[in-house]
């Protein structure tokens, strides 16, 4: 297919809370954005809920925005999504429950029971994750539990993203790296079949999985009234996990590079050829949207939220960021404030502030908060160089992706960190697939080279080196200090 000026390349992120969409040329330059927020979410305790209607309409005023300002432009829309989550669909593929979100985490006791009945390590051998709540498995096991009478009239067991996808196609398919975050389908490409018989369900319960770059003409269902005027103008491909697609956004298609997607949480991930057994068990391991490649996955799920917390507290905003400088904090910080995922797994661990006195502002609060992560993120690499990967470069994204914290993370981790052009690099590689499968680019490879660009880049600077080295291992220490005090409660 060729590609012509009249076409355009859009990336689509739909988030826990808002929908997002950025408009881009075949080179990556930015044309348009557009957001809409998510309102009606639900926070209670460990359930986090959305509104399924909620997010279609955000997405149908999102496309309508597009379609109005590019009037006589195709548009080739890729998806990316949060993951894991829950939809439960009937026949219809209408929902039949909220949208059960990522980070909802209810369902403990089924995946305590999962793995009772499985083996904790048997299922991450299998799937290249741990049995965690978080993961859509669980999740059906609680709905089977706690409303079975829904659980009953369900048909499909399926995620946001896939949801979204087949209200705007009226296709049933999934992509391969959301499936495989689900500890429905293992790392050979298999369906899990003993979670399936214990849960009670069948593939035939779960959306096809293909190709991330799968793309496919706009086809509403009933629910996305309004976007029928875009056939033949509009082309939705299937897109994938935001992080991972974050991963190819940032150009980060090396082993040797690493991506840095820091929002609400942090995921540090590297794209792998085939799954590395040194790992599993260690990192998540899943599925990348590049075809035929893997992905390594560290997560620290409320790096940005400790960070909101933190400026709420002491009355500030984002822009007191713009105030700092890269001089090292007197503080500790670790930014776990409801547990941690990989590497360690440990639900129990919470949020911790060291060094606090009277001399201490409210810039150390914050710079120390903005170490903190680093100092995580320092970990996991030390972790992938012992497993026999060297990372030379980190590449940023997302809202942590501005200079000030770049350059803590440089001078923390002894990485050049470097900061994309387009800070949006989940949009962007959504993009990038959008292009892949109009075939505008012949692979991955042309395509980062044709659309990524990077703005500037932050080497470590070496008088902080030793200064970093010491607190690096205190802040070790005291994380080491946290998990034994745990296990001896």
């Amino acid at each position: 297919m060729s590609f012509e000026k009249d076409q355009l390349l859009v990336g689509l992120d739909i988030g826990t809370s808002s929908v997002k969409a950025c408009v881009y040329d075949r080179h990556g330059a930015k044309y348009f954005s557009t957001r809409k927020p998510l309102l009606n979410t639900i926070y209670s305790g460990s359930m986090v809920e959305q509104d399924p209607y909620e997010v279609l309409s955000a997405v149908v005023e999102v496309l309508k925005t597009l379609a109005n300002v590019f009037k006589d432009k195709k548009l080739y829309i890729g998806l990316s999504s949060t993951s894991p989550s829950l939809v439960v669909v009937n026949g219809e593929y209408n929902p039949l429950y909220n949208i059960i979100a990522w980070m909802d985490r209810r369902a403990v006791e089924e995946a305590e029971l999962l793995e009772s009945q499985i083996g904790r390590f048997e299922i991450v051998r299998k799937t290249g994750l741990y049995c965690d709540p978080i993961f859509t498995a669980p999740k059906i096991l609680w709905v089977k539990r706690h409303l079975t009478s829904l659980f009953n009239k369900a048909k499909f067991f399926i995620q946001l993203k896939d949801y979204v996808f087949y209200h705007l196609t009226t296709q049933p398919y999934t992509d391969f790296s959301h499936i495989s975050e689900t500890l429905l389908y293992t790392l050979k490409g298999d369906f899990y079949s003993e979670i399936l018989d214990l849960i009670g369900i069948t593939p035939e319960n779960i959306f096809k999985p293909a190709s991330s770059s799968s793309i496919f003409e706009i086809n509403p269902s009933p629910l996305m009234r309004g976007l029928q005027e875009l056939r033949k103008r509009v082309f939705i491909a299937l897109g994938g996990v935001d992080s991972v697609v974050a991963n190819l956004g940032a150009g980060a298609v090396s082993s040797n590079i690493a991506s840095d997607t820091t929002g609400t949480s942090t995921c540090i991930n590297i794209i792998l050829k085939e799954p590395s057994e040194k790992f599993i068990g260690v990192f998540e391991m899943y599925r990348h949207v590049i075809d035929n490649h893997f992905v390594l996955e560290a997560s620290l799920p409320t790096s940005g939220f400790f960070l909101d917390k933190v400026l709420d507290l002491v009355g500030a905003d984002y822009t007191l960021l713009d105030k700092l400088d890269e001089k090292p904090s007197p503080l500790l910080v670790h930014p776990f404030l409801e547990g941690t995922r990989s590497p360690d797994w440990n639900p129990r661990i919470l949020g911790s502030i060291y060094g606090l006195s009277t001399a201490v502002s409210r810039e150390d609060l914050v710079k120390g908060v903005l170490e903190g992560v680093a100092f995580w993120i320092r970990n996991i690499i030390d972790i992938v160089k012992n497993g026999g990967l060297k990372i030379d470069e980190v590449r940023s994204g997302g809202g942590g992706g501005r200079g000030i914290w770049n350059k803590i993370k440089a001078n923390v981790t002894g990485v050049v960190y470097k900061e994309p052009l387009e800070l949006e690099t989940s949009s962007l590689g959504a993009a990038i697939l959008a292009g892949l499968g109009a075939g505008l680019f012949k692979d991955h490879v042309e395509a980062v080279s044709s659309m990524v660009k990077i703005n500037r880049a932050f080497s470590p600077n070496p008088n902080y080196k030793p200064i970093y080295d010491d607190k690096y291992m205190d802040w070790l220490s005291i994380w080491s200090f946290y998990r034994k005090l745990l296990t001896t409660k």
